[in-house]
This record gives structure tokens, C-alpha cells and sequence, in this order.
């Protein structure tokens, strides 16, 4: 939880003072290797060990592409604001009921679309243009795709998860005293037991 925050003060340094271009990358890469391994050595760190561990390795491919290839230098100082949402999610689950948790709750809920979703639609974006630019080799084009894919659909199934499970209720109901949904008995029950 200490490195989501530094690395998202490292993607601000760069976008503010364009500072040294390979540095964050590393950092990012560095990271994300260290969170697989430990995800690895102990799986029940997290709830979903499978889910997580392909989500790292799609990001570590997209830092690999990335210190490779100059014209995506920026591409991880914005791309790290998916992380934004992340600190959010964990930080109300570590938060104890209360109107803080709440108020991160709601947070979450707002930040979730614009973090992960726009952040997403950056990487396709940037696989484009290093085909219409031609900046990417195939082999990049293809792991950059394969990246996108895999982070893109993960992104959309933790909203569906997001959408069924209790987070949005709670939200709903606390805020503007609105039942989300009465029955939670439906083929939904295993994201709503899991959900987000």
C-alpha cells in the first residue's frame, strides 16, 4: 500500500517537470514484480491470487514495451492513475464503518470509471498510434494488444462485480437512501458474496 501512493507521485513528477523517463517505468516494473512474487509466496494476500497475478504480468509487458520503445516514455505517468482507484478500495477496506469509510466508499464508487476506464482507452490509444505512427514493431503491437485486452477485461469484470456487489448498495443506501437491489438470492450471489 506505501508504493501505490509513491508511484502516483512519481507519475505527477513526470507529467509536471518531464523528469528522467526511464526512471518511473522501472519503478512501476519494479512493483509489479515485487507484488507477483509475494503473491506468489503467499496467495492469500489477496482475493482473487489467479486474477491478480495475470493483471501484473499484462502490466509488467506493458513497462517492458514501454522502456523500449521512446515515444511511450509518458505512457506510465498517466497510465499509474488507475492506481488512484486502487489506493481508494484498499484504504476504505482497511477503514473501519464510519462515515470515512463512507466517504472513501463513495470515492471509490465515482473514481472507478474514470480511473480504470480512461486509463484503459489510453493504452488502445497509444497501441494505435504506434501502427498509424509506426513506432511499434509487430511483436509490440501484438504484446501491447494482448496487454490491453487482458487489463481491459479484468476492468470490466470487477464492474460487474462492482455493480453487483455490496459496495454500490451500501453507497446507494447511505447517500441518497436508495435500495439498489432487494433480492441478492439471484445468479449473481458469488459476485455479490465476493464483491468488491
Amino acid at each position: 500500500m506505501v508504493m501505490l501512493p509513491l508511484l502516483l507521485i512519481l507519475g505527477i513528477d513526470k507529467l509536471v517537470r518531464e523528469s528522467d523517463t526511464t526512471f518511473q517505468p522501472k519503478v512501476v516494473l519494479g512493483y509489479f514484480v515485487v507484488d507477483i512474487l509475494w503473491v506468489l509466496v503467499d496467495p492469500g494476500c489477496v482475493r482473487s491470487p489467479g486474477e491478480i497475478l495475470l493483471h501484473h504480468v499484462a502490466v509488467v509487458m506493458g513497462a517492458l514495451i514501454s522502456l523500449s520503445v521512446p515515444e511511450l516514455e509518458n505512457m506510465w505517468s498517466r497510465a499509474i492513475f488507475i492506481e488512484v482507484n486502487t489506493v481508494f478500495l484498499v484504504a476504505q477496506r482497511a477503514i473501519p464503518e464510519g462515515t470515512a469509510r463512507l466517504v472513501l466508499r463513495v470515492i471509490t464508487v465515482l473514481s472507478w470509471i474514470p480511473c480504470r476506464f480512461f486509463t484503459s482507452a489510453y493504452f488502445a490509444h497509444k497501441i494505435y498510434l504506434g501502427y498509424t505512427e509506426q513506432f511499434l514493431s509487430m511483436p509490440q503491437i501484438v504484446l501491447g494488444s494482448v496487454m490491453f485486452i487482458i487489463i481491459f477485461g479484468m476492468q470490466i469484470m470487477w464492474t460487474q462485480r462492482l455493480v453487483a456487489g455490496r459496495l454500490i448498495d451500501e453507497v446507494l443506501r447511505s447517500t441518497l437512501g436508495i435500495e439498489w437491489r432487494k433480492d441478492t438470492s439471484t445468479s449473481n450471489e458469488k459476485f455479490v458474496n465476493e464483491g468488491l
